[in-house]
């Protein structure tokens, strides 16, 4: 705690002009923040004590003292052991009953605030170096990093097409084995050449899949307002029209508007309802349904199907890379197109997961955050 200068000064400032003899005049208390007695201040004069840079100032705010009745300072007060004490003054000037003027003087050691008040400066010092490393670190981090993204793209592409160019030429002279050499093929290397055909097809859907997963992550968006039930219609007409021979009925509920990147979320849509297609092909009547809602925060989407669905305790699995709940050579698929959704939607700061039971349909959510619209 501060210690108060248990003495008021009450001087003739005639006195104080003729060199400054100020003489203390100790009213409580045996010892002062001086580090001397009371008995022993008697006589001396303050200014002695100044440090003798604070002297030319604490005469300064001495001069012309009626125009001004109160006024306050900040000096350094060496004690008899020398050591430095910081001081707040505060004078009060005022004219006795006699009409001279007067000065009663208070001190406060304000050693130990000052002491803190410059730590904490240090601190804070301190604590902008640490944050201006940080920041070159953080930059040159996410440079690298950026330098590390754009390298496994182009990578990625790079294998996606040496890959592609071989199964190109698997696929097309297995094609012409079928068809200009059948009458060499018994019916089991006719079929043996066809699982060879579905295979390369599969592995180039693969490719193409894993390369577009890869490139989400530097895939610059542009958030903009949609209607996702219109990007449905549209998706769903597109992918109908590939199965002309289903009957597939699209049931659009009312949804809120989104906010977000529409080639992205476009691609959610696409794979989303290929996969309720998929699922939905052993049902004479397809029954899609599409539609949202707002809750908090957020708006929720979702696509309900009547297809085979899954077992509930298998849902952590739906949006991982390769994962597939159910039988590929029934279903075909890669496993990685829920795979890209989760991370679409991860990128648009929202979040997926899905509900269904064995033989009942499945639904499959995504919630993106409504503070765009």
């Amino acid at each position: 705690m501060a210690n108060i200068l248990p003495a008021s000064v009450v001087i003739d400032r005639r006195l104080e002009i003729k060199g400054m003899k100020i003489p203390f005049h100790v009213r409580k208390n045996s010892r002062t923040l001086l580090g001397v007695e009371r008995r022993r201040l008697i006589g001396r004069v303050f200014p002695h004590f100044l440090v003798p840079k604070d002297r030319s100032a604490f005469r300064q705010i001495l001069r012309n003292p009626l125009n001004l009745p109160e006024r306050r300072g900040e000096f350094r007060l060496q004690d008899v052991n020398n050591g430095v004490h910081t001081v707040l003054s505060n004078l009060r000037f005022h004219l006795d009953l006699e009409g001279r003027e007067q000065i009663r003087l208070t001190l406060t050691d304000i050693t130990e605030l000052k002491q803190a008040q410059q730590d904490l400066e240090e601190s804070r010092e301190e604590l902008r170096l640490l944050n201006q490393t940080l920041e070159q670190r953080v930059k040159e981090r996410t440079s690298e990093m950026e330098q590390a993204i754009r390298e496994l793209e182009y990578f990625s592409y790079s294998v996606a097409n040496d890959l592609k160019t071989p199964l190109r030429a698997i696929e097309g002279f297995s094609r012409m084995l079928l068809v200009e050499h059948t009458v060499g093929l018994d019916p089991e290397g006719r079929r043996l050449f066809q699982v060879v055909i579905d295979n390369t097809q599969l592995m180039r859907r693969l490719i193409d899949d894993l390369h577009n997963l890869a490139r989400l992550a530097c895939q610059q968006m542009r958030k903009v307002s949609l209607d996702l039930n219109g990007m449905a219609k549209d998706v769903f007409q597109r992918l109908k029209s590939t199965e002309p021979e289903r009957d597939l009925r699209l049931i659009v509920k009312e949804s809120p508007e989104a906010w977000g990147d529409f080639s992205l979320l476009y691609q959610v849509l696409m794979n989303l309802l290929e996969n309720a297609f998929k699922f939905t092909r052993e049902n004479k009547t397809a029954v899609i349904e599409v539609g949202g809602r707002s809750e908090g925060k957020e708006n929720i989407y979702y696509i309900k199907d009547n297809g085979v669905g899954f077992n509930q305790d298998d849902t952590h699995k739906i949006f991982v890379v390769f994962q597939r709940l159910q039988n590929g050579r029934a279903y075909e698929g890669t496993g990685v197109g829920l795979a890209i959704v989760k991370r679409i939607i991860d990128r648009h700061g929202g979040r997926v997961w899905a509900e269904g039971k064995v033989d009942e349909g499945a639904t499959l959510y995504f919630a993106l955050p409504n503070n765009g619209v």
